[in-house]
This record gives C-alpha cells, sequence and structure tokens, in this order.
C-alpha cells in the first residue's frame, strides 16, 4: 500500500483514520460498514454511509487495523506475532487499537544478517609429503 502520506493524520471517508509515525510506519484505524468491526454488517448502512451523512458521527465498539512500512510493504502480522492474520485485525477494542499504535510507533525492521559461512575444508590440516 505505497502512497506518498506525509507524516501526520490523514481521513477516510468519515469512517476511520491513518496516521504516519516518524519510523515511516503508517497505521491505519477504520470502522463502517465492510470493515472488520460491530458496524461491519449494518443492514441499514451501505458501504458509503458515511460519506452520505459528512456531518454524522459514524460510531462503532471496535474496529479494524492494518499498518505498512515507508515501502509499501503490509508489516500488520509483525506486529500480531502468533495471530494467523490478514493483513488487517479486525474487532479490536479501543485500548488493543492503542497498544498497535504504540507497536506501530515503535516498530523497527529488523535487518537480515547473512552469516557466511566456513568452506568445508577449513579447519583440515594438510598432510606433508615424507
Amino acid at each position: 500500500m505505497k502512497e506518498d502520506t506525509p507524516k501526520g493524520f490523514a481521513t477516510n471517508q468519515n469512517r476511520g483514520f491513518k496516521m504516519t509515525f516518524d519510523n515511516g510506519v503508517t497505521a491505519s484505524v477504520q470502522w463502517g460498514p465492510g470493515n472488520y468491526c460491530e458496524a461491519r454488517n449494518y443492514s441499514y448502512a451501505s458501504y458509503d454511509a458515511p460519506m452520505k451523512a459528512p456531518s454524522q458521527c459514524w460510531e462503532s465498539a471496535n474496529a479494524e487495523v492494518a499498518a505498512w512500512d515507508k515501502n509499501g510493504k503490509w508489516i500488520t502480522k509483525k506486529l500480531f506475532p502468533g495471530l494467523k492474520a490478514d493483513d488487517v485485525v479486525g474487532y479490536l477494542t479501543p485500548d488493543k487499537v492503542l497498544a498497535f499504535l504504540n507497536k506501530c510507533a515503535k516498530f523497527k525492521e529488523k535487518k537480515r544478517v547473512l552469516r557466511k559461512t566456513k568452506p568445508k575444508n577449513v579447519g583440515l590440516k594438510r598432510k606433508k609429503n615424507l
């Protein structure tokens, strides 16, 4: 999800927000029809209902979250180790959303260290010619 999002905040169709931290991680918090939240299947609301009523406050008891790095690579799964998740995680309470945002702000990509392998003949002594 590569975007030219400056650090800071942005809204998303009156159904949530995203924010980009100094480390380049963008966190998305969404609640509304179609999102993995209480409001997902409201029978009276179409997907674009929040945009049709911009002056109203759209509410949900929980929300879905997702995160990506400065290169647009999804990192949501890295923030929820052991969880068999998609690129989004849903039905999080406000306290869990706050914990997610803190993880995003502190996230540092682990650099892969390539280990050098020893050649197979290292450590073998040569026999002296007699």
